[in-house]
């Protein structure tokens, strides 16, 4: 028999194309009613604020039919964003949303459960690094691989926030061989990284990862490349900073070796002493990271 009125918090995370949501109950470590509703994050206002209703609302049906009562919402979502406020400051997608506070949306559907907003690298470090493997290291720091570069770093347990709550140390903008470092380290890098090897044929970072994975010569070189670009760009970050943990996240990092093998094998090349992996829980670290909003102090 289940205990009767559980505690939980309702996890979000909010990417461009959908919006994940989970429960995470106060009394156990697995998340319970998982889901994910689309979301248009080049789409109208009006669309965007739809998808977190229904969301909120599915999960919020899911918690009564579980017997748990929902004590906060805890939202994960890229910036520029104003967490404090639950405000949208981006203009490369949810540009629609600019200026509006979502969390004046949210708490429309629901009553008086408080709601707060947390970097989604931030939340990511936060639900990871609760896995054991990373006990010993004591400046751990997160680099998520996808559409753009995220990074977060903590130290002392804590993260490292500016003041509107989004990384302290962020390294999207960093500048790299006449460029920036996101445009070496994301999809669209990738995939001129790709073109300028010589490959032709339309494809995807995951394409080229089944592909590099089944032996292919010309996409394991892809991955390679990014690595060494990865390391030189993460090699002064992690000496400037004493960083001794780099985990990789986002989807790209899911080609695992391809990337921590290369990155691995040039940090040593410059003498960095430095752990680096891939994450255990890619696709459930934000939603366990941002149930610690609400934790006392």
């Amino acid at each position: 028999m289940s205990r009767s009125n559980d505690k939980c918090i309702l996890s979000l995370d909010a990417g461009g194309t959908t919006i994940k949501y989970a429960l995470v109950p106060s009394s156990g470590q697995n998340l319970q009613g998982f889901g994910e509703i689309p979301v248009d994050s080049n789409g109208k206002a009006e669309e965007i604020e739809d998808s977190y209703r229904q969301v909120i609302r599915t999960a919020l049906t899911k918690a009564k039919e579980a017997d748990l009562v929902v004590e906060g919402i805890g939202v994960s979502t890229p910036g520029p964003f104003d967490y404090p406020s639950g405000t949208y400051l981006m203009t490369h997608k949810f540009a629609a949303m600019y200026g509006v506070s979502i969390k004046t949306v949210m708490e429309q559907e629901v009553n008086q459960i408080p709601i707060r907003f947390m970097h989604d690298s931030h939340a990511f470090l936060l639900g990871e690094i609760q896995n054991p493997i990373y006990t010993s290291f004591k400046k751990p720091c997160a680099v998520m691989l996808g559409t753009g570069l995220g990074f977060a770093l903590m130290e002392r347990g804590k993260i490292l926030c500016n003041e509107t709550g989004g990384p302290k140390v962020s390294i999207f903008k960093r500048p790299y061989r006449g460029s920036i470092a996101e445009e070496y380290l994301s999809k669209r890098g990738i995939m001129r990284i790709y073109e300028e090897l010589g490959g032709k044929a339309q494809t995807t970072v995951k394409e080229l990862d089944k592909q590099a994975h089944a032996g292919d010569e010309l996409s394991q070189k892809v991955f390679s490349v990014t690595g060494w670009h990865a390391a030189h760009i993460l090699a002064p970050l992690i000496l400037e900073h004493s960083i001794d943990c780099v985990i990789l996240g986002g989807q790209i990092s899911k080609a695992d070796e391809l990337l921590t093998g290369p990155i691995k094998t040039t940090l040593r090349e410059l003498s960095i002493d430095c752990f680096v992996g891939k994450a255990q829980t890619i696709d459930s670290a934000p939603l366990f990271g941002v149930a610690h909003l609400f934790e006392e102090n």
